[in-house]
Formats: C-alpha cells, structure tokens, sequence
C-alpha cells in the first residue's frame, strides 16, 4: 500500500514552480532515489525495508513524469512522441516480465543479488541518460 502512496510525492514536486531542474538531472535524480530504496531493501531490517519501499516508491513516481519531459528535450518535438511510444512499450514489456523474472532469480539466488542486480541497471540507465542529454540538440 505504500508503494501506490508514495508515488505523489515526487509528482507533487513536479508542480512547484521553483522545482526546475533540467530533464536529464530530473530523470538521474528519480533513478537515485530508487537505486537508494534498492539498497536498503538489500539491508533487510524492518526500518530499512519500509525506507526502501518509500524511497524507491518516490523516485518510480517522479520518473513516470520525468520521462516524457527529457525525451522531449533528447529527440526534439517533431520525434518525441514516436520516442515516448517506444518508451513506453519497452516499459510495460519491462513491467510485465520484471516480476515474474525476478522472482525465477530471488527463488535461485535470493533477493539480494536481484535488487542488488536492478540497482545496477539504474545506475547504468542514469549514465547513459546523462551521456545521451549531453549530445541532445537544445529546443529552440
């Protein structure tokens, strides 16, 4: 339950008109945020799972806006919506294999090594996401 809560915050965010940090730096932060709450999940104390839930909660929320807005800035207006299409269905395949794969590897290897694994990718995301918005054409 506290997954779905934990999302408004990070959307509420995004409706401060002082919050105004660029789109690349908005999507890396959301992805610390959840490789953060992975971390803890790893620790494994009742305080730490509950922070990891809150924390990962956050930054998954603030990453469902984030997205369309540095796609916009990465590929221009003229491709975004193409790109975001593309976006989300490599993302909702992600969400509906990520569960049942993980699961087949928790069952094999425990829950560390898979959060250990998806903090991994994030972080390898949020590189990239910074290389390519640094190669990105500023809208005019």
């Amino acid at each position: 339950g506290l997954f779905g809560w934990m999302q408004l915050p990070g959307r509420l965010l995004m409706t401060s008109p002082r919050f105004t940090p660029s789109p690349a730096g908005l999507v890396v932060f959301s992805f610390v945020l959840q490789v953060i709450g992975l971390g803890a999940l790893i620790v494994h104390t009742h305080t730490a799972l509950i922070a990891g839930v809150l924390l990962f909660a956050a930054g998954t929320g603030l990453t469902t806006l984030a997205r369309p807005y540095w796609v916009l800035q990465r590929y221009g207006p003229d491709r975004a919506g193409q790109a975001n299409g593309v976006t989300a269905r490599t993302q909702q395949l992600a969400r509906a294999a990520g569960p049942v794969t993980a699961a087949a590897l928790a069952d094999a290897a425990g829950y560390r090594p898979v959060f250990a694994g998806l903090a991994a990718v994030l972080m390898s995301v949020s590189a990239l996401t910074i290389t390519w918005s640094s190669r990105a054409k500023p809208l005019r």
